[in-house]
């Protein structure tokens, strides 16, 4: 190997710094002088270190992490005879993605083909940052084997089975640590999954190691394996385990930032350059978001689909690149949520959702979010009552209201009374506005109790010590309650103080809770309609809604410009008018029976059972008193209502963008109904492909709940395809599902 050098005016200046004078320092001082360098060596970095166009660094590990790399400066680390510290020189340099260049040489004295290596190595364009010599040279042995010996064991055969076998593990050498790497970064993913991060960074570091150490294995037999045509598997590990890498670091990068943003907005009183610096991480995290969806995208669609711990991988893979889109959706919003240089006031509704109502449930409780320029200024909670014992004038409540909870004024608590939080949301703000005068809200959130458990969660115990409590996900609901009810009259202010003091010790304790984990609780809330919120601002909201965070009603729509498309629409909603908790009790059971006749009319029997587990009528159980509605398609014609098999004659209907049917009846405790609703659509497929879409509203605050779809078709009707995997039996399509947030199932049908 030889390394030809082109004289050019400019001579270039090259600096050696080793703190012990070595044979290498000598021999390799002496090989550039002959390329019209000017070398100079040194025991220490001089002043003027930005000067050198090259700088080796021999046995100087501590330097790593002191010097500032010029983008253009070539720095390399030459480690002898210390290979532990030339691994933690590279696990550095990746973790900082320095500019430099690491070499391990392991050898007793000088050799020159490995002084070429050196050289060839440090000035290459490569991407390549390691590269590790082992010297194999010695003094030959003083024994002498007999000519005879030698001949009978030194034979043509033997040598080209020795040569088969090293050509062979030479080829070979590579796959063991491949392996390596390829299980070490899937429990590196595992880890991070569950929120080890210490040990996900471990088995990362062990894993690019070993990853590491296989390409430089490969990339000389590469070759080979290309002439045979078997480089295809091998080059496929390497970019799956080169994707998995990349993805990994990232992620643990993105976990970092969100930490370092969260405390950041929790900060007050921050200066101009703190300001600065929060939002330079979010512009990074930003760049960072968009690398791990690349990233991710790529790995999902490397993946083979065998072996079966793969094809299991896939799925959480997938939900992750979901998940990912969301945040993404949302983060360049952020500044904006959080009032950059302004400040919003976001209304919070606290809606008991074992008191359901159609909007989430009971508000039993508000608060005012306060942000100010990218900072949590404040949240102050307050209790529903004392709002409400300021209303003077008379406000007529729905009829439901009126009639089953023989209420007749509205207030503040009952006003979370559509299925829509946008409408429920401009019913708050007016209540408020009339009876303590707070306006200029710019969004509101609706928290349900199973929301505040999500939250806990993250948290685990917090010590509340104005009560001597400690309160964590698992009893938040009973010490709420009570707190809330016992010795509980209008005015009393038990229940503002067990919630504030709750609000008032998350806020002390969020700095120590995991931010991501605690994100990821939000999320979930959100999902599972257990959180809902809209603000005022229409570019945010439209992100909101697409995410389906508001917890608006869903208006029905074919996708795209379908010519030949079949809407349908299920949306049922509980009232609990029987002032307590008894859907803390209450078990639901849901099943949409679907049948389209060979004319292609389609027929819809829904099915809901409700069980009441509470043992007696003690408070908080007791009979469910359930104003019961269920949204269907606005042009549905009903056949027929049943409980328990007998028909429902008192029965509200009422016609708008839905149809919507409601009537009230009784549960008592440990006891079942079982409620159908059948009715029957005015559109019919045609002949040819059609469109047959069903959405399946959630209500907010509700608890998820079975949901069986049974489809059946006629000889003349077959399935093309759906957006769900279903089991197709017979010309029939089961599925069964949890209803744990909005769903829309499409299928495509054909008439023959």
């Amino acid at each position: 190997m030889k390394i030809i050098s082109e004289q050019t005016e400019k001579k270039q200046h090259v600096l050696i710094v080793e703190g012990k004078s070595t044979p290498l320092t000598n021999a390799l001082g002496a090989e550039l002088k002959k390329f019209s360098s000017e070398v100079y060596t040194t025991s220490q970095i001089p002043l003027a270190f930005e000067k050198f166009d090259y700088v080796f660094l021999i046995n100087q590990k501590n330097l790593i992490n002191k010097i500032n790399f010029k983008q253009k400066q070539k720095v390399i680390f030459i480690f002898i005879n210390q290979k532990q510290k030339a691994q933690d020189a590279l696990k550095t340099a990746e973790r900082g993605r320095l500019s430099v260049k690491i070499i391990s040489y392991q050898s007793s004295q000088i050799d020159k083909q490995d002084l070429e290596k050196i050289l060839w190595f440090s000035f290459s364009k490569s991407n390549e940052i390691f590269l590790n010599i082992v010297s194999l040279r010695g003094p030959a042995k003083k024994e002498r084997l007999t000519s005879g010996l030698f001949s009978r064991i030194i034979t043509p055969k033997t040598l080209i089975i020795t040569g088969l076998l090293i050509l062979i593990s030479v080829h070979l050498m590579m796959i063991p640590s491949l392996a390596l790497s390829s299980y070490l970064y899937y429990k590196s993913g595992m880890s991070l999954k569950q929120k080890n991060i210490r040990q996900a960074e471990q088995f990362l570091t062990f894993a690019d190691t070993s990853f590491n150490l296989s390409k430089y294995l490969y990339q000389p037999v590469r070759p080979s394996y290309s002439f045979f045509s078997l480089a295809l598997y091998p080059d496929s590990v390497f970019d799956i385990d080169e994707k998995t890498k990349s993805v990994l670091h990232t992620s643990l990068t993105v976990y970092e930032s969100t930490s370092q943003i969260f405390q950041a907005v929790l900060k007050k009183n921050k200066t101009k350059e703190e300001k600065s610096l929060l939002e330079m991480r979010l512009n990074k995290m930003s760049r960072d978001l968009d690398r791990l969806d690349e990233d991710l995208t790529t790995l999902i669609r490397k993946l083979p689909d065998s072996p079966k711990q793969l094809s299991l991988l896939k799925p959480q893979l997938t939900n992750s690149l979901a998940l990912l889109e969301k945040g993404k959706k949302i983060f360049p919003h952020l500044e904006t949520l959080l009032a950059k240089g302004g400040q919003k006031k976001y209304l919070l509704l606290f809606a008991n959702n074992m008191e359901l109502r159609p909007g989430g449930g009971f508000i039993g409780s508000f608060g005012i979010l306060t942000m100010k320029d990218l900072t949590l200024e404040s949240i102050k909670i307050y209790d529903v009552y004392d709002a409400d014992g300021q209303l003077t004038a008379h406000i007529d409540p729905p009829d439901a209201i009126r009639r089953y909870l023989h209420q007749p004024h509205w207030f503040l608590r009952d006003s979370a009374f559509s299925s829509d939080f946008y409408e429920n949301y401009n019913e708050a703000k007016f209540f408020l506005n009339q009876e303590l005068r707070l306006t200029d809200f710019l969004g509101g959130i609706l928290l349900t109790t199973t929301s505040i458990q999500n939250i806990l969660e993250a948290f685990g115990n917090i010590y509340l010590p104005d009560f001597g409590e400690n309160v964590n996900k698992d009893n938040f609901y009973i010490k709420a309650q009570l707190y809330s009810e016992k010795n509980f009259f209008p005015g009393s202010i038990q229940k503002k103080n067990f919630l504030g003091n709750l609000a008032k010790e998350i806020l002390i304790n969020l700095d120590t809770v995991s931010a991501p984990v605690l994100l990821q609780q939000i999320e979930k809330s959100l999902d599972e309609k257990q959180m809902v919120m809209v603000v005022d601002d229409q570019s945010v909201q439209n992100v909101i809604d697409s995410l389906y965070w508001a917890g608006k009603t869903i208006t029905p729509r074919c996708p795209g410009a379908e010519p030949k498309c079949i809407i349908d629409y299920t949306f049922p909603v509980d009232a609990n008018l029987g002032v307590n908790k008894a859907n803390f009790f209450i078990r639901r059971n849901i099943t949409q029976k679907i049948k389209i006749d060979a004319g292609g009319a389609v027929t819809d029997s829904f099915v809901i059972k409700i069980q009441n587990d509470s043992a007696n009528d003690i408070f908080p159980g007791g009979a469910y008193k359930n104003y019961f509605q269920l949204y269907l398609p606005v042009d549905s014609q009903i056949k027929r209502i049943t409980r328990d098999g007998t028909q429902v004659e008192n029965v509200d209907e009422r016609q708008g963008e839905f149809k919507v049917i409601g009537f009230y009846f009784e549960l008592p405790p440990q006891k079942s109904v079982e409620i159908q609703v059948d009715y029957q659509l005015p559109q019919k497929l045609s002949y040819g492909s059609n469109t047959y879409q069903l959405i399946w509203q959630k209500q907010t605050g509700s608890q998820n709940s079975d949901l069986a779809l049974e489809i059946t078709l006629p000889e003349n009707i077959s399935p093309l395809r759906q957006n769900f995997s279903p089991l197709v039996k017979d010309n029939r399509i089961f599925y069964n599902t949890s209803l744990d947030t909005d769903k829309i199932f499409l299928i495509e049908l054909f008439k023959r």
